[in-house]
């Protein structure tokens, strides 16, 4: 115990070194026989399940939509016909409750007339028409629309409103098949306008007469007659040479050239006459020219044409072959060009140049035609009250107040005056004295 005591430590240590090399040597065994593991000798013995095998292609599902076919395959549908009955997933239907079983059916069961789960049998759903083309409120919209737009199918002044502030009034669109509710979506402007005149500005120069000087080929020593003036009241006869200037409403133009021409005529004698009849042909610059007849007045060689809105009022003075624009809060909606003018239906035909489109104008404007804008003339509604207390006695009969009592029909009776015997409502008999 003594010799245990005094060297415990030593032992201790030499316990301890002992298990160290025993550890040492058992890794370097495991270490030499790993390199001697080879994968045959990882392989495992295969051991079968004691349960069946589930297949899984069993349980691919579109496998088995294209192999079992539970519904139709997918294509267009109308939802619309009721008499159907669409399965896809995708695809909502019309749904309802059979009347014998009480669970949930396919509308289509019922024009079917059998039920597909209880198998009875089902009457077909009553039809019932709905009038479209009601319209409480009579102003142009039918109520089924009003309802689907926003609007009061009992209110008369909605339908002349402006939904979305396009400058067109809600009956126009909805007439004219744009939307209501978009500031981009609007009518072609030109239904608004209307032809207000067609003519041609008269110039003030009237030929008088052309004197042949210096013979017939040399034009230019021609003397030309003329009455010029800044007016055609204030025109004086004034003297012109072919390639003089001449100044007309503010305008300079110029006498290009002289056409000879003759009359014959029969004078107080009756005898036959050649007289001079010759045309002044005058041309401002960069427009084309205009030839004056004798004892004519000059007209403008273009038509001046005036169309209005008829909304706004607002004026547009062109001529063929000009473009205006069509504005509407400072924004342009429209561009035209004049393409052609009938003077004898006083219409006009404007090309848009966003469409390319026609469009025919003429003294009436489209939205007055159809009636797009509310009557000012209102018709008068007099409300009356059946339960009101009507005055005793007798009423006077309404005359015009230019119908004199003397020119009343016999047994009639002026305002105001009663028949002898008859009471005024609410008078008194006056007592006997």
């Amino acid at each position: 115990m003594n010799f245990i005591k005094k060297h415990y430590e030593k032992i201790t240590l030499a316990v301890f070194l002992l298990i160290f090399i025993l550890s040492l040597i058992w890794t370097i065994i495991v270490l030499t026989k790993s390199l001697d593991v080879t994968t045959e000798d990882l392989k495992m013995e295969k051991i079968l399940a004691d349960y069946p095998v589930a297949k899984m292609e069993e349980y691919e599902i579109s496998a088995n939509f294209k192999k079992d076919k539970p519904w139709e395959a997918t294509h267009v549908v109308d939802l619309e016909d009721k008499t159907k009955s669409y399965m896809d997933l995708l695809v909502p239907y019309t749904a309802t409750r059979c009347s014998k079983c009480l669970k949930i059916i396919p509308l289509s069961a019922f024009f079917n007339e059998k039920c597909p789960l209880c198998q009875e049998k089902l009457e077909k759903p009553m039809r019932v028409e709905v009038n479209t083309k009601l319209d409480r409120d009579k102003d142009g919209i039918p109520d089924i629309d009003e309802q689907n737009l926003g609007l009061n199918p009992n209110n008369f002044e909605d339908a002349f409103l402006d939904m979305d502030e396009d400058g067109f009034n809600n009956l126009c669109e909805f007439n004219e098949k744009t939307d209501l509710k978009d500031p981009e979506s609007f009518p072609n402007p030109s239904i608004k306008l209307f032809t207000k005149s067609i003519f041609r500005k008269s110039l003030p120069f009237k030929l008088e007469k052309v004197v042949p000087n210096g013979g017939e080929e040399n034009k230019s020593k021609w003397e030309i007659r003329a009455k010029i003036g800044k007016t055609e009241k204030d025109m004086k006869l004034k003297f012109f040479k072919m390639g003089d200037p001449i100044e007309l409403n503010g305008d300079k133009y110029t006498i290009t050239d002289i056409i000879p021409k003759t009359v014959n005529k029969l004078d107080k004698n009756k005898r036959t006459v050649t007289e001079d009849a010759s045309e002044v042909v005058v041309k401002k610059e960069n427009e084309e020219p205009i030839t004056v007849l004798p004892g004519t007045i000059a007209k403008e060689n273009k038509d001046r044409i005036t169309l209005v809105d008829f909304v706004t009022k607002e004026n547009y003075v062109t001529s063929k072959g000009n473009s205006f624009e069509v504005k509407l809060k400072g924004k342009t909606v429209a561009k035209y060009t004049i393409e052609d003018v009938n003077y004898n239906n006083k219409t006009v035909t404007l090309k848009d140049e966003k469409d390319g489109k026609e469009y025919e104008v003429g003294p009436k404007s489209v939205f007055e035609e159809k009636k797009y804008m509310k009557s000012e003339e209102g018709e008068d509604t007099v409300e009356t009250d059946s339960n009101a207390k009507k005055p005793s006695g007798m009423i006077p009969p309404k005359t015009k107040p230019s119908t004199k009592p003397e020119m009343m029909p016999p047994g009639m009776m002026p305002p105001g005056m009663m028949p002898p015997g008859m009471m005024p409502p609410g008078g008194k008999t006056p007592s006997k004295k």
